[in-house]
């Protein structure tokens, strides 16, 4: 199969998104940046700040009051590899989620483009529907002066005018269908659906395929598995934690002597700590974080198969395609052939001029059944191309 040119770089397209849409996609992405941001430091322990206030009329107890300020940290420094870990999982995880924004931005795109292809097709059909209707009034109009020339019944009438009756009822369904099409549209965008230039989209290779938004994601959730199994084993094994508290206390005394006067303590505690978690579940959740390691990997390599039946069954669509194309050409050439020939039978009186008409409007009606076939072609190359993302 041939390579189509591009004729519209695809990173242009994401202009189609109303602002609304478009801020929306902002907002996802900047809460992935600003959670990744967060994990990355939730191994930092908080700082504890506190303060006291007593006061007191208890008899025989001398304090009246006392203020108590103090500073606490509790911090690990050392977790056997977890903390490592767990800034690899954040950003990791991060990355996952900034690509699953773009592949939700992606879709959106895709979706909106699907629409106005899909409008373009219903425009087609339209016009294709009264060329059927155009056909099915000559054919009355025959049917008529066959019945009254006794040459046929009345069924043969009967139905003809059933034929109009249908293709009436389903141009009306067209039409409802191309304006449910336009709202859709619109819930995307605010530009206006006939000023839009439908772009033409590239037949991508098997590998520009293989290297879709999906497979991308499916490889950096292996990232995402690999650093939260190290953290689920370095969290339970051995944990260094650097302990310190600062105090400052005032006492003030009801009634002051050479024992009891107002006074003010400041001191602090410096040191360590070591531990273990025992958790009867520990090897549990280190096995259950191995599976989902290892199942990462098989994921990922179920999306590269997935990847590849994808792109066989495209080609085989556009193929597909591809022949029926062929064969409107053929049908084409054959009705222009056939024109030729009634307009000389015309003139030999063989051939009526209803005879030409209805030929010209069946030579219209394949020409635009080509064109909607084209269409289907940039949907199905649409489907494909998409995923490669923004590059």
């Amino acid at each position: 199969m041939k390579k189509l040119l591009v004729l519209i770089p695809f990173f242009l397209l994401a202009d189609v998104l109303s602002p609304l849409q478009q801020r929306l996609l902002e907002k996802d992405l900047n809460k992935a940046i600003v959670s990744g941001n967060k994990l990355k430091d939730s191994w930092i322990n908080p700082v504890t700040l506190q303060y006291k206030y007593n006061q007191t009329n208890q008899p025989f107890n001398n304090i009246k009051k006392t203020n108590q300020f103090s500073i606490n940290i509790n911090q690990p420094i050392f977790k056997s590899g977890a903390i490592w870990a767990s800034i690899k999982y954040a950003n990791a995880l991060k990355e996952e989620n900034i690509e699953k924004v773009k592949l939700k931005k992606l879709e959106l795109i895709k979706q909106a483009y699907e629409i106005l292809f899909n409008i373009k097709k219903l425009d087609l059909s339209i016009k294709k529907q009264k060329l059927l209707l155009k056909n099915a009034k000559i054919d009355i109009k025959r049917k008529k002066e066959q019945f009254l020339s006794g040459v046929i019944d009345s069924s043969f009438l009967d139905n003809a005018i059933i034929n109009k009756n249908n293709l009436l009822l389903a141009l009306n369904d067209l039409n409802v269908q191309k304006e449910n099409l336009i709202t859709n549209f619109k819930n995307l965008s605010d530009l206006n659906y006939k000023r839009i230039d439908l772009p033409k989209f590239t037949l991508i290779t098997r590998d520009e395929y293989l290297e879709n938004l999906n497979v991308k994601i499916a490889k950096k959730d292996i990232k995402v598995k690999k650093a939260l199994k190290y953290m689920n084993i370095g969290n339970q094994l051995i944990s260094l934690n650097v302990i310190a508290n600062y105090n400052r206390l005032d006492t003030k005394y009801n009634n002051q002597t050479a024992l009891f006067q107002d006074n003010q303590d400041e001191f602090y505690n410096l040191g360590f700590s070591l531990s273990i978690p025992l958790n009867i579940n520990s090897f549990k959740n280190v096995q259950e974080a191995k599976i989902d390691y290892l199942k990462a990997n098989l994921n990922y390599k179920n999306e590269i198969l997935k990847a590849n039946n994808e792109y066989d069954i495209k080609i085989k669509e556009l193929q597909n395609i591809d022949k029926k194309i062929e064969i409107y050409d053929n049908t084409i050439k054959s009705y222009l052939s056939l024109i030729k020939i009634t307009k000389d039978n015309i003139k030999a009186g063989i051939n009526t001029k209803l005879d030409l008409a209805n030929l010209e409007n069946s030579l219209n009606i394949a020409r635009l059944n080509k064109k909607s076939l084209e269409i289907d072609k940039q949907i199905k190359l649409l489907n494909l191309y998409y995923l490669k993302g923004f590059e």
